[in-house]
């Protein structure tokens, strides 16, 4: 998954455009219990925010109308303890986010998201 401008290419290669303001899921895994999910924002819609979701743990990162928030949400004695998921912050402008299951996803403060690594 690659998402800029707000333009996604899906694990599968499928190209999708989202030009309308609101909150999507893009990709959503009941077997793996992933989800990730995006907020735009404006028309043409930017990205803004970032919610991901694996095994009941929960990573939001919002930065939207120059808020910027970071938050994390564990369900799971690993992230309870410190561990997965591990949310970084390079510079001003990227966020990386890296779960248990190997699965890696980034998003700048320019809306721009990767999915470096998909998972198992």
């Amino acid at each position: 998954m690659h998402a800029g401008d707000p333009r996604y290419i899906t694990f599968d290669g499928a190209r999708q455009d989202i030009l309308d303001p609101g909150q999507f899921v893009l990709y959503a895994s009941p077997k793996d219990n992933f989800e990730a999910q995006v907020l735009t924002h404006s028309k043409p819609s930017f990205h803004c925010g970032l919610a991901v979701r694996e095994n009941g743990d929960l990573v939001v990162v919002y930065n939207c109308m120059g808020r910027r928030q970071l938050s994390r949400r564990c369900a799971t004695r690993e992230c309870q303890n410190g561990g997965f998921p591990r949310v970084g912050r390079i510079g001003n402008n990227l966020y990386r986010i890296a779960f248990a299951s190997g699965r890696v996803l980034s998003m700048t403060g320019l809306g721009e998201l990767r999915c470096l690594r998909p998972g198992p």
